[in-house]
């Protein structure tokens, strides 16, 4: 490893470090997007600890440099991925990452390579031996709390909420909780086998991570996690087996027994609830492929691959996933970078990795934590093993950063200016500060809209929702919410009454469709309250529905009720032909659906 960077890091920045280790845990029912963006307030909070407390440290110490192996290619990516958003179906949407996603934007990969830069050059030994712990302590409370709830015994979470029964934990999805204990798994094993002062608690760590993992039921996550620990035992030559004594070896085989019963038990179950996902990502796959082929060069956009899919989707994926099945990812990195940035987001992303690789050899040649430095490149490996089958979140992101500066360590090269060193630390404080004020906002937006779910008044929950859309007036999640309401009060009021609730409906297109012009929903929400007005006796209003559906089904073929809403247009026009069609494709859809 590259020799710690003085000065010695500050409490702040180590505090801001552990803060964005402690991001899997950030689950709060304050807001509606109960567990994603809770990840992004804190990772912004934790960058902005970090690099003012780097920046405050180092003013009076001399020059330190701050380069790191990956600086080049993480550049070619932050420009790959910049570009690819201003071309992007859905520019808004691939800067600041999808609602209820929040992992692929440009906002988010740029927070995960300041939060590597950090970690590798503004980190002592000390700090990053905290920043490890504090990581893998979270991983112990996640699987903790996965294992409460896989045994149903979780007080917040119904067990009926659970997807098939499989532990979501603090992340919200079984399939984001097993990819990111893989990542972590090798550095337990490490911890539990090699750390001499630390092993009762690396073994506690292996013991609850292994636990959290077959809570999880995900089977990509069970994969990387062998390979990841295969890797690590590889690199440190401990691949052969343990002189145990025969009562070790009883306790170890009873241990496995009742792991493979659980993992038997948790398959069936999900096949019976008919949840294997097999011949789906083919059809998934495909549409990916499609997408770039529309989009070779910049690709459909970051974060816009639902956009992207909407336009893609085979009927054979219609079929077998049903037509309002919501899927933000291609589960293949390769693919999904591919489809999202084009050949050249691909690019450098291949970069990146083959940069990362060769640092990442370059560390294991190095006598020092040479070990540890096994398990965390045994970590990113089993990551990159799952990347290639499924889906992960923002927790998993932010670890691989952690991990990767922590192995990959600064440059050692001459010292830079003072000049250079400060500017570096002045942006990202910058970046960081910007990330808090954002966040600020969305929290106060959400917030208005959780009140507002959980309103019985109708009136109320309009008025929040209007309060959200004040704050945050392009998310297309809040005027769909709203528009629903408000259609659920058109058959509930008349006259004057009904007709100001229509005409508010219909003012919450225009908006929707200048924030998002490429985007069905968007076109959608600005055709049905246009038919709506149109109904209600403003005839004129017929035309503007006709072409905001039509924009809408041009977007999204395969969406039953915006079929349906055209249909009633063409009956108010008295087209019988193509209300005739329309009817035709609703029953072949239909049939299609399981």
């Amino acid at each position: 490893m590259p020799e710690a960077p003085s000065p010695p890091t500050s409490l702040w920045t180590t505090l801001g470090l552990a803060m964005a280790a402690a991001v899997p845990l950030a689950w709060c029912r304050f807001v509606a997007d109960e567990y994603i963006l809770p990840e992004v307030v804190l990772l912004s909070a934790g960058l902005l600890l970090a690099a003012a407390g780097a920046m405050i440290s180092q003013r009076a110490a001399k020059p330190t440099g701050l380069s790191t192996p990956l600086d080049r290619p993480l550049a070619a990516v932050l420009l790959a991925w910049a570009l690819a958003a201003a071309f992007s179906l859905d520019p808004r949407t691939s800067a600041w990452g999808a609602y209820g996603s929040r992992t692929y934007g440009f906002w988010q990969v740029a927070s995960c390579a300041l939060l590597f830069q950090l970690t590798a050059c503004c980190a002592d030994e000390p700090a990053r031996r905290i920043v490890l712990k504090t990581a893998l302590s979270a991983a112990m409370l996640a699987s903790g709390y996965a294992v409460l709830q896989a045994a149903g015994l979780d007080p917040l979470v119904a067990m009926n909420d659970l997807p098939g029964g499989r532990a979501v934990s603090s992340l919200g999805n079984p399939v984001f909780l097993g990819a990111y204990l893989a990542l972590w798994l090798p550095v337990a094993l490490h911890w539990a086998v090699a750390e001499t002062k630390d092993k009762a608690f690396g073994r506690c760590a292996l013991a609850m991570i292994g636990a959290g993992l077959l809570a999880s039921v995900s089977r990509g996550a069970w994969l990387a996690s062998a390979a990841g620990a295969a890797v690590y035992l590889g690199l440190t030559g401990r691949l052969r087996a343990p002189r145990w004594s025969a009562g070790r070896w009883v306790s170890v085989a009873l241990a496995s027994a009742a792991a493979a019963a659980w993992i038997v038990r948790a398959l069936l179950r999900r096949s019976a609830l008919n949840l294997s996902f097999g011949s789906e990502r083919l059809e998934i796959w495909k549409s990916a492929v499609a997408m770039f082929l529309k989009h070779p060069f910049l690709g459909v956009g970051p974060d816009a691959f639902e956009q992207g899919l909407r336009l893609t989707r085979t009927e054979e994926l219609v079929r077998v996933m049903g037509q309002g099945y919501r899927l933000g990812h291609a589960h293949n990195d390769l693919l999904q970078v591919l489809a999202t940035t084009g050949l050249l987001g691909l690019a450098a992303y291949l970069w990146l990795l083959a940069a990362a690789a060769a640092a990442a050899r370059r560390a294991l040649s190095e006598e020092a934590n040479r070990e540890r430095s096994a398990a965390l490149a045994a970590g990113l490996a089993a990551l990159f093993v799952n990347l290639q089958l499924n889906i992960v979140s923002l927790p998993a992101y932010v670890s691989a950063a952690l991990a990767a500066g922590v192995l990959l360590g600064p440059l050692p090269r001459a010292r830079a200016g003072a000049a250079a060193r400060h500017g570096r630390l002045a942006i990202a404080v910058i970046f960081a500060a910007s990330s808090s004020v954002l966040c600020v906002r969305l929290v106060a937006a959400d917030r208005e809209v959780k009140l507002a779910r959980e309103s019985a008044d109708p009136a109320e929950s309009a008025r929040r929702y209007r309060a959200a859309l004040a704050r945050n007036p392009c998310e297309l999640a809040y005027r769909l919410g709203l528009e629903k309401l408000l259609s659920d009060q058109v058959g509930k009021t008349a006259g004057s009454e009904r007709q100001a609730v229509v005409d508010e409906i219909a003012g919450l297109g225009p908006e929707a469709v200048a924030c998002h012009p490429n985007d069905a929903v968007a076109h959608y929400i600005a055709g049905t309250g246009a038919l709506l007005q149109a109904i209600l006796g403003r005839r004129e209003r017929l035309t503007d529905a006709e072409a905001e559906l039509d924009a809408a089904l041009k977007l999204d073929p395969y969406r039953l009720d915006l079929i349906d809403w055209r249909r009633q247009a063409a009956t108010l026009r008295g087209d019988k032909e193509l209300e005739g069609i329309l009817l035709k494709r609703l029953a072949h859809l239909g049939s299609l659906h399981r």
